[in-house]
């Protein structure tokens, strides 16, 4: 058998934990956090001297301001941005309907794009954002009175709303009608997604991502006693919280000066405790996450709460709840680097410039006098300052003006240096702000100027993948909450269709896509593209069996979704539904069917046969024709050949006539013969 950890050593391992943590007694982070605030809000640097001019660059706002508002529009406009992947063909709709309901659960059942903007901000302003991710049990109970009601009446109610709950009043009257006290119990329970200030967030000192599992976290929050037992602490556990303060940690005087600092930043919490009310004694709560072997059972995530030197709950987890967001992030540290705090040096420095050009003007206009002892009738006169003002003098030399110096010349070129240093800090410039006019020209077209707003995004890129990762994580939290606490059916409005839901029948999804395009037209340009594929696809006559209704539907479906249409069905049919699958066969038809078969295979055999006879007579026709043709050839090549032999016979004999002629001609006669 395993032997479990006591209560006392988990606690001194967690304190330890929190002692060697990021934000526990840090004043470094703090007072960064402190300064950068006062120069966002304008109150520095301050005046050098009483009469100096108090204008304040706003440089810090604006860079961190223009910041938030890209990835801003980036993340939170009416395009989806997160997709859950599906698993494998089958799994395509199931797919669609968990995205959408995640997207249901962050946009409307929690303030998606405020929750954005704080851990933007916050990202910005004090080198990470976090937000703390939980389901939240909730119940709303309503009453109503009831009277002459039927027991009929009433089980029928009963039956037709099983939240519905009878109070301890029920009476029946003479007549048997019913009358009462109705309690409904309303399940509002559900996923929560609330922005943590960075005073409370901890973490291990040596951690390199704070969206590591397993790395030590936690939240230290001040609660009151009637909020941890609206939390689900056990009233017991909290009877043992000793310190009033909840404060139980043992530290040296400098650590104690240095959690004051601490302290201040994040508020006095105590301040508007009612000693008279110990349930509104405000006590410090730490809700730490970690890997550790409690229970002897091997290494796991656990959640340990404690307030003072009480454990308060002690658990094995899933997941932690927190998700962080660092926009420029440092290796091997959880906490990137400040954002803002790269331009405060700017700020101070184009304040006192624009200060020095103020003041010289100020000066200028309004100049200090020499004045000769004596030499004017009533001083006072050379004090005020009006147009026109007479200064009654004894002597024409009785007053001049104090000569003053010159302005610096490259006063207005270090303010234009100083910009555009901004700009290579900041890595956003201008034209990402807002057009500049020096862009434009007759000869700059709109693909250039687009070219050159994209360039200037490079950085603000960088920033925006950065906080994709902070989404996935975000998105597969509330996935995973939804998925083992949501238990109920599921009924929730997508643009103008009502859409039901069992979360509880879904799988597990370890992997998101996000779609991510920052600049200037990126998604206009995307969306022209999809629309280009679709012409294409439409006039190529060898792709149009491939490119059928279905294949036509999704396309222009995408291209409306990347415009911004969500709601596509305003616009398009409903996707053909497949074929539906073959039921099983009628004996009565199936044997018509297969006599039907027989038949036309009968027929097919004999119309072969006849084709093939035909075939036959047609070949020897066609053969007794060659052969005729054949014969009067031959008879005509034979009565050729005859004429030919008879006018050869001629041509001889009349060569052997005229051969004998001759020869009779040659030999003498013979006298006898004479």
């Amino acid at each position: 058998m395993t032997k479990s950890t006591s209560d006392d050593d988990v606690l001194r391992i967690v304190e330890g934990k929190v002692r060697n943590s990021l934000g526990y007694m840090d004043t470094t982070l703090s007072e960064e956090r402190q300064a950068v605030q006062r120069y966002y809000d304008a109150v520095e640097p301050r005046p050098m001297h009483k009469g100096d001019v108090k204008y304040v660059s706003q440089d810090v706002l604006n860079a961190v301001e223009s910041a938030k508002a890209n990835l801003l529009e980036t993340f939170s406009g009416n395009r989806r941005i997160i997709e859950f992947a599906p698993h494998g063909p089958d799994d395509v709709d199931m797919a669609e309907v968990a995205t959408t309901y995640t997207d249901h659960v962050v946009l409307d059942q929690n303030p998606g794009p405020a929750i954005f903007e704080d851990v933007i901000h916050d990202g910005l302003t004090a080198r990470l954002g976090v937000v703390q991710v939980y389901w939240d049990e909730r119940e709303e109970r309503t009453t109503g009175k009831f009277s002459g009601w039927t027991q009929d009446d009433l089980l029928a109610l009963i039956e037709r709303e099983p939240g519905v709950d009878l109070g301890d009043d029920l009476m029946m009257d003479e007549t048997g009608a019913l009358s009462g006290t109705i309690v409904r119990t309303a399940d509002l329970s559900q996923v929560v997604i609330e922005p943590v200030p960075p005073e409370e967030f901890i973490i291990d000192r040596t951690a390199s991502d704070v969206n590591a599992r397993g790395v030590f976290k936690g939240r230290r929050t001040a609660k009151s006693i009637a909020e941890l037992i609206g939390m689900g602490f056990e009233r017991a556990a909290l009877e043992k919280v000793a310190d009033s303060t909840g404060e139980a940690i043992d530290v040296t005087a400098e650590q104690a000066t240095r959690f004051e600092k601490v302290s201040a930043v994040a508020g006095d919490f105590m301040d508007d405790a009612d000693p008279a009310d110990p349930a509104n004694r405000r006590i410090w709560l730490y809700d730490c996450y970690f890997d550790a072997d409690l229970d002897g059972q091997g290494v796991r995530l656990w959640r340990v709460a404690y307030a003072g030197r009480s454990i308060l709950k002690r658990e094995p987890v899933a997941d932690d709840p927190f998700v962080g967001y660092a926009p420029l992030r440092r290796p091997h540290s959880a906490v990137g680097s400040n954002y803002a705090d790269r331009v405060r040096g700017i700020q101070t420095a184009k304040t006192l410039l624009t200060r020095s050009v103020i003041n010289h003007a100020l000066v200028t206009n309004n100049p200090r006098y020499i004045v000769v002892k004596g030499g004017l009738v009533n001083p006072r006169e050379a004090i005020d300052n009006r147009f026109g003002g007479i200064i009654n003098a004894t002597r024409p030399d009785a007053i001049t003006p104090m000569q003053q110096a010159g302005l610096n010349p490259f006063v207005f070129q270090t303010v234009q240096m100083m910009d555009a240093d901004k700009e290579d800090v900041t890595g956003i410039s201008r034209l990402a702000q807002g057009l500049n006019k020096d862009a434009i020209s007759r000869q700059n077209s709109a693909d250039m100027v687009g070219q050159l707003t994209a360039l200037s995004m490079q950085r603000a890129k960088v920033m925006a993948r950065s906080f994709t990762g902070f989404l996935k994580t975000l998105y597969l939290k509330v996935y995973a909450l939804v998925l083992a606490n949501e238990r109920r059916e599921r009924v929730y409005q997508v643009a103008d269709a009502w859409i039901s839901v069992t979360p509880a029948e879904w799988q597990a999804r370890t992997r998101a896509r996000v779609e991510l395009r920052v600049g200037y037209g990126e998604a206009d340009k995307d969306a022209g593209e999809t629309l280009g594929l679709y012409q294409f696809l439409a006039q190529d006559q060898a792709l149009a069996p491939q490119f059928g209704p279905a294949q036509r539907h999704a396309v222009i479906a995408r291209y409306l979704k990347q415009r911004g249409i969500r709601d596509t069905s305003r616009y398009l049919l409903p996707e053909p539904p497949p074929p539906p699958p073959p039921g099983p066969p009628d004996p009565l038809l199936q044997a018509n069917l297969e006599q039907m078969q027989a038949t036309t295979r009968q027929i097919l055999v004999q119309a072969e046969t006849m084709q093939r006879r035909q075939q036959h007579d047609a070949a020897i026709d066609a053969m007794k024709l060659e052969l005729e043709r054949l014969k009067a050839q031959m008879a005509d090549m034979q009565a050729v050949r005859n004429a030919d032999l008879k006018d050869r016979e001629q041509d001889h004999r009349e060569a052997i006539d005229q051969a004998e002629l001759a020869l009779e001609m040659m030999t003498p006669q013979d006298p006898a013969n004479r």
